[in-house]
């Protein structure tokens, strides 16, 4: 049995319980998670101690490490925004993976190391407390810097009237990004060496602003060290964990041969939200990064649900023709129907909204009888997070084939994507929480009476949309990780 050693990007199930959730039980690998207790608390980093100890004593016997290098520097995704510690602490730290990869010289290491990102709205809910007061204007400022930088047309009033409402805080943010950045050119400088593969993800990524003004420095300095085979920079964050996974597995087990089909014919040319080039050549980067190839001689059919244009989100209200009339969901049905009971393996990457998967498409594809027998379905979050997550699910059923391990986890995804993501979210939200005096950002607390409704409406909604799953798996706890509303963390049990 091969063991992978894997530091995930914080606590929260995407990242520290989805991998784990698919191989356990598997005869082949054995996962060893960073356990809970040693993982941070959202603004609360992990204890660098802790995560030093776990590592060296995990990897002396191991045979890959995946590691989250914004983990080990700053204790989490939420940290690396929020930190103070100096270079020399974190160069301090980044030697740890030399250090490993002595003591253990037949290890593979992959590493995953952010772009700190800049969100377009105001809040500090994962931010500093100034970008509640101003972080649309912090956004804003490093977008029309970088086009008057790259000598297009930009407002110069507008910027100088931004950058007078930022000046309180703008030295302190863009310091930590030089800081974070300058750790981001110290892990390329170890790709190829002792990590052997680093991807470097985007996360809520734009074509103009800070986070592009450094994605062309690092893409620069890969150029430069001649570091291209062994680097990946694309839209991307809490799935890499799992795709690099994926690629260790594939690394042993063969590489799969992935063929594409969308569900509009303008579907590769879509920019999703929150990211800065079109969904196809994302899908390249990601296929690459999981040790997956393009080839028609498919082992996995990747079905990408996606309008012709102007992605929306999940909970988005009226009719649009980027998806009724530009996309032809029927066709895309019928060819999954049609592989599926062929005994080909269909991967259906539903990304047709952020926030939420597509409650029209899952319908559809139980009345063809399809929902048990695809090998993978993701559509949470961003189309990055769906992307990567179906990849992974994809290539362990490629390897491994149908496990109930399998079967539980789609069963998780259409709880989770389509009914909490996409719809009971929002309900309970509207309906629920205003008479307690709770809100988005206040599920008060953890456990309570806001993750109880999430389990009572999952169970209810569940039942009437997907009967065939309701028949099979329910959801028997529900847990809000960081007390609020946008993630939920579901027990999938087993119906006797």
């Amino acid at each position: 049995m091969r063991k992978i050693v894997y530091l995930p990007l914080d606590e929260r199930p995407c990242n520290a319980k989805f991998p784990a959730k698919l191989l356990e039980n598997n005869a082949e690998f054995l996962l060893v998670t960073a356990p809970r207790e040693i993982l941070g608390d959202k603004k609360t980093p992990a204890k660098y101690g802790a995560v030093e100890e776990f590592l060296v004593r995990e990897t002396a016997d191991a045979d890959c490490l995946v590691l989250s290098v914004d983990t080990l520097l700053y204790g989490g995704i939420v940290p690396s925004r929020l930190h103070g510690e100096t270079r020399e602490e974190l160069k301090k730290r980044l030697s740890l993976v030399r250090t490993l990869r002595d003591k253990n010289p037949k290890m593979t290491i992959y590493a995953f190391h952010l772009l700190m990102r800049c969100p377009q709205y105001s809040s500090d809910d994962e931010e500093p407390f100034y970008y509640g007061i101003c972080g649309r204007e912090i956004f804003l400022t490093g977008e029309l810097r970088d086009r008057r930088d790259l000598s297009l047309d930009y407002d110069a009033e507008k910027l100088a009237e931004l950058e007078k409402k930022t000046a309180p805080y703008l030295e302190d943010y863009l310091s930590r990004r030089a800081v974070n950045l300058e750790m981001d050119f110290m892990s390329v400088d170890m790709a190829g060496g002792a990590i052997d593969y680093l991807v470097l993800p985007q996360d809520d990524s734009s074509v103009y602003g800070f986070i592009a003004q450094d994605q062309r420095k690092i893409r620069a300095y890969i150029r430069e060290k001649n570091k291209q085979n062994v680097t990946a920079i694309y839209p991307g964050c809490d799935e890499t964990g799992m795709t690099l996974i994926a690629r260790y597995i594939n690394s042993v087990k063969g590489t799969p041969r992935v063929d594409i089909r969308w569900a509009s014919a303008f579907g590769p040319s879509v920019i999703p939200l929150y990211e800065d080039r079109p969904v196809g050549e994302t899908i390249k980067y990601q296929l690459t990064a999981a040790g997956c190839v393009l080839d028609g001689a498919a082992d996995f059919t990747l079905y990408v649900n996606v309008p012709s244009k102007n992605m929306t989100d999940a909970n988005a209200s009226g009719s649009f023709r980027s998806y009724e009339v530009e996309r032809c969901l029927p066709e895309f049905v019928e060819n999954i129907a049609w592989r599926v009971k062929r005994g080909g393996r269909a991967a259906v990457a539903d990304i047709a909204y952020v926030n939420g998967g597509d409650a029209e498409l899952v319908r559809m594809l139980e009345e063809k009888g399809c929902l048990f027998r695809l090998a993978a379905y993701a559509g949470w979050n961003t189309s990055s997070n769906s992307l990567g997550t179906a990849v992974f699910q994809a290539s362990v059923y490629t390897h491994f084939g149908n496990t109930p391990e399998h079967e539980k986890f789609l069963a998780l995804r259409y709880y989770e994507d389509v009914g909490y993501c996409s719809r009971v979210r929002k309900q309970i939200c509207e309906r629920f929480l205003p008479a307690l005096g709770l809100n988005y950002f206040d599920a008060g607390g953890k456990r309570g009476a806001a993750a109880d409704e999430v389990a009572k409406e999952l169970n209810a909604y569940i039942g009437a949309l997907l009967p065939e799953v309701a028949a099979r798996f329910e959801v028997g706890e529900a847990v809000q990780p960081w007390a609020r509303m946008f993630e939920t963390d579901l027990e999938i049990i087993e119906k006797e």
